[in-house]
């Protein structure tokens, strides 16, 4: 009975601790600016909901073998995550309503934005097969 108090300590304790701290968005490391061009652009949904889209092009590494064009989708702001933004562009309807996921439900919406405006934009500044 003695390890009962650092039990109770152990699974109050989170609770009662500060919400972490949001990440810092990361840095790009030299190895990718040195093998990506990489360009933004801020992209306004047909819903004015704010992206901000980048395109990773590669530079000439042919010895290195094939690389990729990456596109990411990300949000206007300053932290790592948009916590609100996420499960709504994420997640699908749900009539259970999970208070974790209450402003969700929106991912077709947000498929919508990517093929009718990321997909034109980045075929419009790089060669891509849209098959793959």
């Amino acid at each position: 009975m003695r390890y009962l108090p650092v039990v109770l300590i152990t699974l109050i304790a989170p609770s009662l601790l500060p919400a972490r701290a949001q990440p810092p968005v990361a840095t790009l490391s030299e190895n990718a600016k040195r093998y990506f061009s990489i360009e933004q652009y801020d992209m306004e949904s047909t819903r004015q909901l704010q992206y901000r889209v980048f395109i990773a092009t590669p530079r000439d590494i042919a010895a290195q073998g094939p690389a990729p064009v990456i596109v990411g989708i990300g949000y206007r702001i300053d932290q790592g995550y948009d916590i609100p933004a996420r499960p709504r562009d994420y997640t699908h309807p749900d009539p259970t309503i999970h208070p974790d996921f209450g402003a969700g439900g929106e991912a077709e919406q947000f498929y919508q934005f990517i093929q009718h405006n990321v997909k034109p934009w980045v075929e419009a500044r790089v060669p891509v097969n849209p098959q793959q």
